[in-house]
């Protein structure tokens, strides 16, 4: 529950005890808050076990030391502040370098298949849906158990997708031990790799 007062810029201030210059909003949870001490991105997280998820996530990733990642400076029961990566302009040598930083982080590895990060939860988020750390050692059965099947289901139970549709997702994860290729350790993934975090 949001407290009187308590948006993005006080957040910011309370949770690092710099005072606020500026602060723009990036976009409906996300907002960069220019600090006396620099600049900070403030996420809306929506509860406490979704800050403190995406906050092991990052330190998990950053422990890698393959790719740049945000420090986080502070978090509570429903906010998360962290550090703010400056964006790059796009071109190939960035690409190249992001692909080879991306491929770093990967080979760092994870203990298993879908397990928590240190200091994680087994109860965490991709996105905002509810997404559940549980390790595995067979990668076909564990990513179609517990990263596509809950969520094909909620899709059908929501209408969003027809029973029809659904069967033919089905199909595949049933075959996914034979499409996946040949059997791979378990790699340090980020669970939300889009343009707007790399």
């Amino acid at each position: 529950m949001r407290e009187e007062g308590d948006g993005p810029g006080a957040v910011a201030a309370r949770l690092t005890g710099h005072a606020v210059v500026a602060q723009r909003r990036l976009t409906g949870v996300v907002t960069e808050v220019a600090l006396d001490g620099g600049p900070v991105v403030v996420k809306e997280a929506g509860s406490a076990r979704a800050a403190r998820a995406e906050a092991a996530g990052l330190g998990w990733l950053a422990d890698a030391g393959a790719v740049r990642v945000p420090v986080v400076h502070g978090l509570d029961r429903q906010w998360l502040v962290t550090g703010c990566v400056a964006e790059g302009r796009p071109s190939a040598g960035a690409a190249v370098r992001f692909g080879r930083e991306l491929a770093g982080l990967h080979a760092a590895g994870a203990a298993r298949f879908g397990a928590p990060p240190p200091g994680g939860d087994a109860e965490a988020y991709i996105g905002l849906a509810p997404m559940r750390n549980v390790p595995g050692s067979d990668w076909p059965r564990w990513y179609a158990e517990y990263r596509v099947l809950p969520y094909l289901r909620q899709a059908v139970d929501r209408g969003t997708v027809l029973r029809d549709e659904a069967v033919v997702v089905e199909r595949a994860c049933e075959r996914l031990a034979d499409l996946a290729g040949p059997r791979e350790v378990p790699a340090r993934l980020h669970g939300d790799l889009w343009s707007g975090n790399v």
